[in-house]
């Protein structure tokens, strides 16, 4: 039985749907009929809402589509630029962008980083990487986008509500009302002056006046001091090589001494009024070499109302301050001119202390009729003069500077076998030693025995010794100042040793500046 059901049990529920689905059929087509309809209308309804969605969505669809699809871009690499402005175009791309003492402006596409230094910076484009401005100002517009940090510092930043910046936003300003109210002007001293290589600029106000201030300054100068002043231009007109040779010394000695002073720890305490000392004479200097200007002008021009000591520093100041305003020029002759300057202030204090010197000594009076005693001889004398013997065993120390000054003068080889002895004594004490920096105990062996004999071991082998061009002996001043110079003589090339040479007097550069020569010991004589 069970079985029976549950075979009839399906049958019967089959048979009662089919009798159920003859009856219905009218109200099922009309309801077919109705879900057609609906069908229909939510096909409408749908349409028309996508027909209103893409008026409102066209715009940024093609905006989208256009940034996609331009694939036309200029390729420009890296851009570096240094001391002018930089741009990229609207269809412009570049790897990355570097902008020093200009403004940048991108308006198409970084795809590196983008980094001003000393400049604005304005964005309308997209920047892949960083975005990085230092002493200037930013400006983001509506349209920039940038997918690293965005860092300005030392300026403002200004960001649309429309642009996009995926990184960290860092805004250090350094203005301060009051307090670096003129960081434009020192900016646009960067750009125009020190990425130009002068010293003056007509867009940048300030220099001007700092100018006119030390022209006045100048001129007060010569108010006070004209006499020196007048003296130190006649040393720079005499001695134009030698004034430019000790200006190049005293600077390039300025290492030296420091190293020295720092040797000692308590020598440090000079450094500051050195410094101090040497910045007084360079401005002197330079109202020096303004007056020199303007009196050579004034002689070019037969002008005798130029020829006055203020007017002519005026005259001078102006040709200097034009010359200025040259880039690259104007950087070059302000070093060249403030070390000529400087050469010729050195150069008149010490013939300024040796005619003190002169003075505080007392003449052997001259007989009646008597021509004075010859303290030099004429430059064509051969080495080996005539010359009255002297008895053996004479220290030089008792020599008079009259007869001293009548020694021969030695040439370059004499000098170089010399100088070659002592590199090889020098050597190999050093090396025997193990001391380092060879050149630091080499430099003290010659000052050391120029000061206490007048010559170096090599130098007495070869029986020569240094002295001043008077015939007197050295003393440790001098020894220092032609030790000194002679990093002058030789910096360009040993030029300054090879002048020896061929110079009329027989002197090097380092004989020039300290007023030294090298003379040949006659037979008779000893080194006390």
């Amino acid at each position: 039985m069970n079985e029976i059901k549950y075979i009839i049990l399906p049958i019967l529920f089959a048979a009662c749907a089919s009798l159920d689905a003859q009856e219905v059929h009218p109200d099922a087509e009309e309801r077919a009929t109705r879900s057609a309809e609906a069908e229909v209308s939510l096909t409408e309804d749908a349409n028309t809402e996508s027909s209103h969605g893409s008026e409102t969505a066209a715009p940024e669809m093609v905006e989208n589509t256009e940034e996609v699809e331009q694939t036309d871009w200029v390729k420009r690499g890296d851009l570096v630029m240094f001391g002018s402005d930089n741009r990229v175009g609207a269809n412009e791309k570049a790897k990355n962008m570097v902008t020093i003492g200009g403004d940048s402006i991108m308006e198409g596409r970084v795809d590196g980083d983008m980094v001003t230094i000393w400049g604005d910076s304005t964005v309308t484009g997209y920047v892949d990487g960083n975005f990085v401005v230092v002493l200037g100002s930013a400006e983001l517009g509506s349209g920039a986008r940038l997918d690293g940090e965005a860092v300005v510092i030392g300026g403002k930043l200004t960001i649309h509500p429309n642009a996009k910046i995926d990184g960290e936003q860092v805004n250090i300003p350094l203005y301060v009302p009051g307090v670096f109210g003129k960081f434009q002007e020192v900016r646009d001293f960067f750009r125009e002056c020190v990425f130009l290589g002068r010293p003056i600029s007509p867009n940048v106000p300030f220099t001007l006046y700092l100018a006119g201030t030390f022209l006045l300054f100048y001129i007060l100068l010569a108010v006070i001091f004209p006499k020196p002043l007048e003296r130190s231009r006649h040393a720079m007109k005499d001695k134009l090589l030698q004034s430019f040779l000790a200006g190049t010394l005293v600077y390039a000695s300025g290492p030296l001494f420091l190293l020295l002073m720092a040797i000692t720890v308590i020598g440090l305490v000079l450094v500051p009024f050195v410094n101090l000392a040497i910045l007084a004479l360079t401005i002197f200097g330079k109202a020096v070499v303004f007056l020199h200007i303007g009196k050579q002008v004034a002689r070019a021009t037969k002008q005798p109302a130029l020829g006055n000591a203020l007017l002519s520093i005026i005259l001078g100041g102006i040709i200097v301050y034009a010359l200025y305003m040259i880039p690259f020029f104007g950087i070059f002759l302000w070093l060249v001119l403030s070390i000529l300057g400087l050469g010729a202030v050195c150069i008149s204090i010490g013939n300024s202390i040796s005619r003190w010197k002169a003075n505080g000594q007392d003449d052997p009076p001259a007989s009646a009729g008597a021509p004075p005693a010859q303290a030099t001889r004429p430059a064509s004398t051969s080495d080996s003069f005539g010359q009255e013997p002297v008895q053996p065993g004479t220290p030089l120390g008792q020599v008079d500077s009259a007869t001293a000054a009548l020694f021969g003068r030695v040439g370059f080889w004499w000098r170089t076998l010399a100088t070659f002895i002592d590199f090889i004594l020098v050597g190999t004490t050093v090396f025997f030693l193990d001391i380092a920096m060879f050149p630091i105990p080499l430099f003290a062996y010659f000052i050391v025995f120029w000061g206490w004999k007048g010559s170096t071991l090599g130098g007495m082998a070869l029986g020569i010794r240094i002295q001043k061009i008077s015939g007197q002996p050295l003393d440790w001043a001098t020894a220092v100042i032609r030790g000194l110079s002679s990093i002058v003589s030789l910096l360009p090339f040993f030029l300054g040793f090879f002048w020896a040479g061929w110079d009329p007097e027989k002197q090097s550069w380092h004989d020039k500046i300290a007023g030294t020569t090298v003379v040949r010991i006659p037979k008779g004589y000893t080194w006390n």
